[in-house]
């Protein structure tokens, strides 16, 4: 399902404002790393005591597609329709030391399937490389688990509620124009997954299942406050001026 969602969001993208008077539209084809920011980033188990306790990651990827629509004469104010596929994980062998033998390693990752509606200013400039800010309004659909390996081979899995957020990214980057069609885009972005929406579950829940629980809740007298799923995305790649498919 997740997979046709995917190529229906992008063939739309592509081809939403296909017809004779096509103009000024762009695809963008992504990605590159994700950095994962405070209260997404943690070390485990040092951070365990933490207020908010993190999510424990330390590292992420990004890959995805970028539609975008220029309405203005100078080419320099547009619509942009993305998806997004970000991971986040870490690993830990014998995370405890000597306070428990038997756990050899812990993995830890978080995913977010991200559907994003915003806009794209780029600098009317004359040249080889445009630069332009760009800011989206989220969807994000944020799964994950956590896998803990013991001594004698077996592993335990405890995996998270999926979760529905929105959230807003904000970034800056240049295209370098290659040729009348092609150009290449480098760019990073300030991403806020979870601006939206927070909540806490806590009932309901299947077998070694849990929930995001970033929301500020209280049990047992003890507070534990929201979270913020926050990360920098760094990314590469190529745009495709999509009215070239419509003149040829």
């Amino acid at each position: 399902m997740k997979k046709v969602l995917v190529l229906l969001v992008l063939a739309i993208m592509a081809f939403s404002f296909g017809n004779a008077q096509a103009q000024k539209i762009k695809l963008n084809i992504i990605g590159g790393y994700s950095m994962p920011m405070p209260d997404l980033k943690g070390t485990f188990p040092d951070d365990i005591t933490k207020d908010p306790t993190p999510y424990m990651m330390k590292k992420g990827f990004n890959v995805g597609g970028v539609g975008k629509y220029f309405f203005d004469k100078k080419n320099s104010i547009g619509v942009t329709l993305s998806v997004l596929y970000n991971s986040f994980s870490q690993s830990v062998d014998n995370p405890y030391g000597s306070t428990n033998l038997e756990i050899t390693n812990d993995k830890f990752k978080m995913n977010m399937w991200q559907i994003g509606l915003g806009g794209e200013y780029r600098l009317p400039l004359k040249g080889a490389i445009t630069p332009f800010i760009d800011v989206d309004f989220t969807a994000n659909f944020i799964g994950g688990d956590m896998t803990e390996t013991n001594l004698y081979g077996g592993t335990t899995n405890y995996s998270y509620k999926r979760a529905t957020r929105f959230g807003l990214n904000a970034g800056a980057g240049i295209e370098i124009n290659a040729s009348k069609e092609f150009t290449f885009v480098i760019g990073a972005k300030y991403q806020m997954f979870n601006l939206i929406g927070k909540d806490t579950t806590l009932t309901g829940l299947g077998n070694n299942q849990y929930g995001l629980n970033d929301k500020e809740y209280t049990i047992g007298g003890i507070k534990s406050s929201a979270r913020n799923i926050t990360a920098i995305q760094i990314y590469g790649g190529f745009s495709y001026n999509i009215d070239a498919l419509f003149k040829k």
